[in-house]
């Protein structure tokens, strides 16, 4: 009895302790849980504002909703830009979420016979971005204000600007993505597209279609990590010897206004590998080449106003000086005197191909396209237009190898040309 009992007591008192070093291991594991937790918590901010929310200084305080600036805050800085004789604000689509993607158009009276130039700029495609929308802002500040620089922007350019073109991203606190998750940026070759992209690219083929083709194209980010301004310069092996030379001669004119603060040509070099099929910058040379000029600006993370207008200060002129821009009046001997269609660059063509005309007198005038049947398949342009030499981008992207043939017809002017494509 004394050893069975023994044994009972001896197997009991090694359950006991079983029971309480698992016990303690619960505790142990419990405490170690809560430690981890603690850390998260006092961790995770640093870790979210260095990996998905970049704008140092702007993400510091992130009780602040939607950035610093949402999209009620656009709306109701749209209404102060509404006042401005020289805007007219449109929506160009909608968001996955039913928000307006608005665009600003700003232009003078540009009643001479003067080139006029079309300027695009979409910024906020990463919502985090903020300084991209700021730039973006300051910029229409400088076009719209009462002074000779504004003056001459406004009357040998037309600018669209999208301020904020993934609002729901903005309004869902999402670093780069929009309402469907998808990063907008890399959208442009995705089908079917996300109605972000779908808006902007097909107003930016109407304005490729049109009389007055986009010549540069700005696509406005945010670099949390930079010191300076800098733009995403295309390398050749993705692009063309001479667009090289364009693109060091447009941040050249653009830096030579703040050297201080923005970088050389060659700081960020991408597309070493080719083309990657991604970005609208992509697409702009996929389909236009040489003929527009897109980069992407990346801005620097900054709270001081006088940053803001150094940049869009050295833009604009910059804009100015790379197309050899003057305020004073130029030679009228360059004005047509007669209408003249003339045959299209490069013929043969691949995708796309120029078209160039002048009229000698304001008129109304149709220029129309036509396939080898006689079948009308495009119609650029009808409508009243000033006195000049025009140029736009027949996109052929769609329609097949062939014999196509073009008509300008003004007054009782016609003339007949024959463009061949060979994809």
């Amino acid at each position: 009895m004394y050893q069975l009992t023994d044994r009972i007591n001896v197997t009991e008192s090694k359950r006991m302790i079983k029971k309480k070093d698992s016990l303690n291991l619960i505790i142990e594991k419990k405490v170690k849980l809560s430690f981890v937790l603690i850390i998260a918590v006092c961790i995770a901010p640093n870790i979210i504002a260095q990996e998905d929310f970049k704008l140092d200084k702007f993400d510091t305080t992130h009780e602040i909703l939607n950035f610093g600036y949402g999209y009620d805050s656009l709306l109701t800085q749209l209404e102060t830009w509404r006042q401005s004789p020289h805007i007219t604000i449109d929506s160009i689509g909608a968001s996955v979420l039913g928000r307006a993607i608005w665009m600003l158009t700003i232009r003078g009276m540009q009643s001479h016979f003067l080139p006029i130039y079309r300027v695009a700029i979409h910024a906020r495609t990463h919502p985090n971005e903020v300084q991209s929308e700021m730039l973006s802002h300051r910029i229409i500040e400088y076009l719209i204000e009462d002074s000779p620089l504004g003056e001459l922007l406004r009357d040998r350019f037309v600018f669209h600007i999208v301020p904020m073109y993934n609002p729901d991203g903005v309004e869902l606190r999402y670093g780069r993505q929009n309402a469907n998750y998808v990063d907008l940026e890399r959208n442009w070759f995705t089908y079917p597209h996300e109605p972000e992209v779908e808006a902007l690219k097909n107003k930016y083929l109407e304005f490729m279609e049109s009389f007055l083709p986009i010549r540069i194209a700005l696509n406005m980010h945010g670099d949390g990590g930079a010191a300076k301004d800098y733009f995403v310069f295309h390398h050749e092996n993705g692009t063309s010897a001479q667009f090289v030379e364009d693109q060091k001669k447009f941040i050249t004119a653009v830096r030579n206004y703040w050297v201080n603060g923005i970088h050389d040509w060659n700081y960020m070099v991408s597309w070493t590998d080719g083309n990657p099929l991604v970005y609208p910058e992509s697409w702009f040379w996929e389909n236009y080449a040489e003929s527009v000029m897109a980069l992407t600006h990346e801005k620097c993370p900054t709270q001081n106003d006088a940053h803001y207008d150094s940049s869009a200060f050295a833009l604009l002129n910059g804009i100015i000086d790379y197309l050899e821009i003057t305020s004073e009046v130029e030679d009228i001997s360059d004005f047509p005197e007669m209408f003249s269609l003339y045959q299209n660059y490069p013929n043969p063509f691949n995708s796309s191909t120029r078209i160039e005309f002048s009229i000698y007198k304001s008129d109304f005038v149709i220029l129309e396209i036509f396939d080898a049947l006689g079948i009308k398949v495009k119609e650029p342009i009808r409508q009243e237009l000033f006195a000049g030499n025009y140029s736009i981008i027949f996109n052929a992207e769609n329609l097949p190898n062939g014999i196509y043939y073009y008509r300008l017809i003004v007054d009782n002017f016609t003339q007949i040309k024959k463009a061949i494509l060979l994809k």
